[in-house]
């Protein structure tokens, strides 16, 4: 049965690698075994030479011609889809503006923190770190002082935390002590099931909507790659029909590449495989 499993698999990789040649061979794209096998050579170094590479061939059983037609092949499929990239539709500013429009809410940027924080494994403990801080200890002093079981607020090092957004540490009554506290005020502490906490903020960061200007490029750039993504799809959707209908295999050796096949397969839509 593993036999019978491997050969197919064999079949399968040699149908696509004769398809994906095919097309590039349409649309005039090719790279020459001379330059796959440069390629590898490049790839040999980075990895420790020659000794590296033998290791490789011995491990997939493959020779170094098998290891330059992988590079070739892999080569080619990055041109081919560089070439359908190419072909891909202008992102315009007015596809921007609507996008931003549509999704406001994703740049709106929330109230953040910047405080001093230390945890304690106990309510004594807290309470001891509080008084420290009242006596004119640093919060980077305290925690030091803290036991390194105790572990400290995520984000936080050496007691300072800059920037830290509503809601990030999950915990309600933390988050709502954080963010209801006047500034320079020493709070705590506060108990949640991960320990108890004393904390001063020292900044606060009112929530703000990000403008169509900041985030224009990184909008223009997450069209472009979804454009990409769909552009892609469609050619590996026209790709697989076009090539396996033209692919007829004999009784014994018919796998989903064939034209003869009549079973699902799974096959990744945006992948030549």
């Amino acid at each position: 049965m593993q036999l019978k499993h491997f050969q197919e698999s064999a079949l399968e990789h040699l149908i696509t690698a004769r398809w994906i040649f095919g097309e590039a061979t349409h649309e005039g794209i090719s790279v020459s075994s001379n330059e796959a096998e440069r390629e590898l050579d490049r790839t040999a170094s980075a990895l420790g030479g020659r000794v590296r590479l033998a290791n490789i061939s011995r491990t997939t059983g493959e020779s170094k011609t098998d290891l330059v037609r992988d590079f070739q092949l892999n080569a080619v499929t990055q041109r081919l889809f560089a070439r359908i990239d190419s072909r891909g539709k202008q992102i315009g500013p007015n596809q921007i503006a609507s996008y931003y429009a549509e999704h406001r809410r994703r740049y709106l940027v929330p109230a953040r923190r910047d405080l001093e924080i230390v945890a304690a494994p106990s309510d004594k403990a807290a309470s001891a770190a509080r008084r420290a801080l009242e006596a004119g200890a640093s919060f980077a002093t305290v925690v030091a002082h803290e036991p390194a079981t105790q572990p400290q607020p995520i984000l936080a090092q050496a007691g300072t935390v800059h920037g830290l957004p509503r809601g990030f540490y999950k915990e309600p009554r933390l988050d709502n002590a954080i963010f209801t506290a006047s500034m320079h005020v020493l709070i705590g502490p506060v108990h949640i099931p991960l320990g108890y906490y004393v904390f001063e903020v020292t900044h606060a960061w009112p929530p703000h909507q990000r403008s169509l200007n900041e985030v224009r490029d990184s909008i223009s750039e997450q069209l472009r790659r979804e454009a990409n993504a769909q552009s892609r799809a469609h050619f590996v959707s026209q790709w697989r029909a076009r090539w396996r209908a033209s692919t007829v295999c004999l009784p014994h050796y018919v796998v989903p590449k064939c034209a003869q096949y009549r079973g699902t397969a799974s096959e990744d839509p945006y992948t030549l495989s």
